[in-house]
Order: structure tokens, then sequence, then C-alpha cells
């Protein structure tokens, strides 16, 4: 079975959104090139082919210069999903899944479009797709997945494991690559529930390589993508370099004990506790919790300031409130994310939906709103009356907020927008157990 590698690289932004870090130095080599040097030492790997932007082809060849890869100028651009993984990953970044709608990290560097057209010119039997900012990339594990390959061969079509993102990377099947490719779909879908198609768990699967619990259990984000990622590599090279997977895991799993954030990576502000439903069953709302808001736009521009000296920094409106009942709800939207600047990496609005308007939803269309999380807690109109409004049903109206999210979908799709990607909320509990 012959194996090569493969890496998609842009020198200017990566796949999440942020400003790429492939040419900055660590130790006084760049990311890039540790990178490539770390599957190079593999021993199953044939080829490693870096594809990038024709026109950073001579820059990266310069990168790389005096290693064997085989740089390759991609006339493709972005894929189609690209927008929608990337708001989906923002909220999961340290693990290889949990992303909303089941996305992982593998969807932000692997493109089967991409690497189908790669092996129209070259011939291999499976490739190793390797995020391209991954200096701590194991390749003892990265051969360890190809060897179990061989074993599960009549089995599965794919590799992986459930090391944190940067640790090693994906193995697919040639015919594999080609079928996804055909579908224009994101690898992740692979690894996705579909309640329509219900299936065992990946993880439980052949196609899934064990790993030392250390690192299956350890959490942090290594590609080296963002701010703080590229401080955790930064910190775990000091304890070794090269650095084995036994050593990661256990190094992640004691930094995740040990170390404090100069600022926290999530943080939610409370607009308001004005709500439709101030007597909601499963939610502190109205005279328990009192009454706060609206909130000072000064307050807001400067949470945004400190945020924005992290390019992954979170932020959510919600609290204990309605945020779309502030007076000035859209022009917090431009505090935060600014329809010509880039703002705080990743913007949530949590909502019961009552009262979202064709104004809310384009203003948060133009603020590239990344989220908009729905509390619903019930799919019929009878429980979700009793949950919302025990002391008024007649006031809460399932129907009229699914025709909210509904003309949340047709604007969206008039405009062309995969944001704000929609997200329903259910408080399980023994009520609403059998509409989950």
């Amino acid at each position: 079975m012959k194996i090569i590698a493969a890496m998609e690289v842009d020198l200017e932004v990566t796949p999440i959104g942020t400003q790429s870090q492939l040419a900055r130095e660590l130790g006084g080599v760049t990311v890039l090139r540790r990178t490539v040097e770390q599957v190079r030492r593999m021993q199953h790997v044939a080829a490693l082919h870096v594809r990038c932007p024709s026109q950073q082809v001579k820059r990266c060849q310069t990168l790389l210069d005096g290693t064997d890869a085989v740089v390759r100028p991609r006339a493709a651009g972005p894929p189609p999903w690209g927008s929608l993984v990337r708001a989906a990953r923002k909220w999961s970044l340290d693990g290889w899944r949990g992303g909303i709608g089941g996305t992982t990290c593998f969807d932000e560097y692997v493109d089967c479009r991409l690497l189908a057209e790669l092996l129209e010119s070259v011939e291999a039997d499976a490739v190793l797709c390797v995020p391209p900012a991954a200096p701590l990339l194991d390749p003892a594990l990265a051969d360890k997945m190809i060897d179990y390959r061989r074993t599960v061969q009549d089995q599965t079509r794919v590799v992986f494991t459930q090391a944190p993102p940067g640790v090693t990377g994906i193995l697919l099947d040639a015919e594999l690559i080609r079928d996804i490719g055909q579908q224009n779909a994101p690898v992740g879908w692979l690894f996705s529930y579909q309640p329509d198609n219900p299936r065992k768990d990946p993880i439980f699967q052949s196609a899934c390589c064990e790993i030392p619990l250390e690192l299956r259990h350890a959490t942090g984000r290594l590609i080296a993508d963002t701010d703080r990622a590229m401080q955790t590599v930064h910190d775990l090279l000091q304890h070794n370099d090269p650095l084995d997977a036994d050593t990661i895991g256990r190094l992640l799993r004691q930094r995740e004990l040990d170390s404090i954030e100069t600022l926290p990576r999530e943080v939610e502000i409370e607009l308001t506790t004005d709500d439709p439903y101030p007597d909601a069953l499963y939610r502190p709302r109205g005279a328990r919790v009192g009454r706060r808001g609206p909130i000072d736009l000064r307050i807001v521009e400067q949470v945004v300031e400190e945020l924005s000296r992290f390019d992954d920094s979170l932020l959510v409106l919600g609290g204990f409130g309605e945020p779309l009942r502030h007076p000035q709800f859209e022009k917090i939207l431009d505090l935060i994310r600014p329809q010509r600047g880039n703002g705080v990496y990743g913007l949530c609005v949590r909502t019961a939906g009552v009262d979202l308007t064709d104004g809310h939803i384009k203003a948060m269309i133009a603020h590239r709103v990344d989220v908009l999380n729905v509390t619903l807690d019930a799919w019929t109109s009878e429980l979700y009356s009793r949950l919302q409004s025990p002391n008024n049903p007649a006031s809460a109206d399932l129907e009229a907020v699914q025709g909210r999210l509904d003309r949340l979908t047709q604007i969206r799709m008039e405009q062309r927008s995969v944001h704000p990607v929609l997200v329903p909320e259910f408080t399980k509990a023994r009520e609403n157990l059998d509409e989950l």
C-alpha cells in the first residue's frame, strides 16, 4: 500500500479565519517547516505534497528549501462549506470533534475535492491529511495509524484517532477521497450523527486507532493557528523537542489543571433582564433575578476591547434576559463585529426567538453573527406553553416562534449567507424527554 501525505497551505489566512502563522518562527524554525520536518520523520509515507495558492508557491518553496516536500499550486478556491465550518468550529477548537453540527477538526484542513485532484496526477492508495500548522505532530503515532490501517484493510476506508487537534492527521483511502469529493461534502460528514440514519459512534468502530489514555483524555489545540494555540505549542516545546504523544497528553492534562488564562476564552454578556417569558419553568427570569439593564454601551466597548487582544475570543449575548430587547441591539452588534472590520472572533446570540424580527435577522447577517442559539425546551405547542409561561400559557406560541425561525432561514437563503447558524436548545427533563 502506497501512502502519501498532503497538506493545504495558505500563508495569509487559516481555515478557521485567523491570520496565518505558518511563517512565524518557533525556536528559530518556522511553523510550516517544523510541521513538514515532523511528517518527513515518518517511515511509512512515500512523499509529502504541499499545496498552496499559485501566488504563494515561491514563498512556500523558500520556507521549505532543503526539505523534500513537493510544493504544488492549487487553483481551486475555498470549499463551499468553508464558512459554515468556520462558524461552527469556533466554539470547540480544543477538541478533535464536538463542533456545532457535528463538525470536527478534520473539516478545517481536509478538502477531498483538492485531494481527488491531486490523485489524478499522483499515484497513491491512501493519503495522510495533515494540518500545515502542526509543529508537534507525532511521526510515531502517524506511522502507527498506517500500520493499523493495514490490519483493518477490509473493514474501513478511513483511520483517525481521538487525539487533540495537531497531534496527528487523518488517513483516507483514495477511493473514499474520490467519493466524498464527488459529493462536494466535508469529511466530518463521516463522523456526524444523523438521526435519519442512526449508527454506532465511529470511535467504537474499526476506523478508530487506539491511543494512550492520557492523550485521549487531553484537551488543547496544537494546531498553531490562534494566539492561544501558538502559546500552548511554545510552552510545550520548552519541556522537550521533539515531543512524543504520551508526553503531549500528560503535559496538556497538567496544563489544563495548572494554567490560568490572562483572559477567558468565552464571555457571556447580559444586555437586559427584560424577557418575554419571566416565569419560564427551566430558566431563572423575571422577579427571580431582579431588574437590570439595559447595559451601557461603554461597558460593551470595554469588554470588546479586552477580548480583541486574542484572535480566538468568543462572546455570547445572553444572560438572564432577552438580548433582542435591548433598545440598541444593532449598535451593540456593530461594536462587537463591525461590518467593515473583524471584531471579536466568535459571536453568539441566545434568544427565545419570540422577539426575532426581520430587522434583527438582517442585522445579524450583516454583522456576521456566528450562532443564533434558540431556547425551545419543547416541540409541541401544549408543552411549550406550559414550560415557557406556566402562569399564562396562552402567551407562549410555539408556532409563532417556528415561523420566525423559518423566516430566518428564508432571509439567510435570499442573502446567500451561512450566518447565523441556527442552534436549538433543549433543557433535558422528565416533561420533555419524549420530544427531545
